[in-house]
């Protein structure tokens, strides 16, 4: 998969925080692969990639440092939790569909194929 690379700016605390959940959910071959600006975003970084979050997939959490301004006016700071999704996690949109299209038409291929050789006996 070739992915745009992202312009998010990781700290080594958020990297390690994601990189053990990969390595916990995938092993450490997939985790020496984890590269956060090319192939783990969030839901609307996959989307805006034209790739979708394949069914029951569960995101991997990250947090990013913020500055916000409260009500009064004054700026603050602070971590924000974030759902980002590895590429092992995600299918280009459309992709889904297709599976299924292909599994219906490996099983009518075998319908026919046992249809067939009930004809022969």
């Amino acid at each position: 998969m070739n992915f745009t690379t992202s312009i998010y700016k990781n700290s080594q605390q958020t990297r390690s925080l994601v990189l053990k959940q990969i390595l916990d959910k995938y092993g450490a071959d997939e985790a020496r692969k984890y590269e956060p600006k090319e192939n783990c975003f969030t839901f609307n970084g996959w989307k805006e990639r034209g790739y979708q979050i394949k069914k029951g997939e569960k995101a991997l959490k990250s947090s990013i440092f913020i500055k916000y301004t409260d009500k009064e006016g004054k700026t603050k700071a602070g971590f924000k939790t974030i759902n980002v999704f590895y590429y092992l996690q995600v299918e280009k949109i459309g992709e889904e569909n297709k599976q299924d299209d292909e599994l219906i038409a490996v099983n009518h291929l075998e319908m026919e194929t046992k249809g067939e050789q009930l004809a022969f006996l």
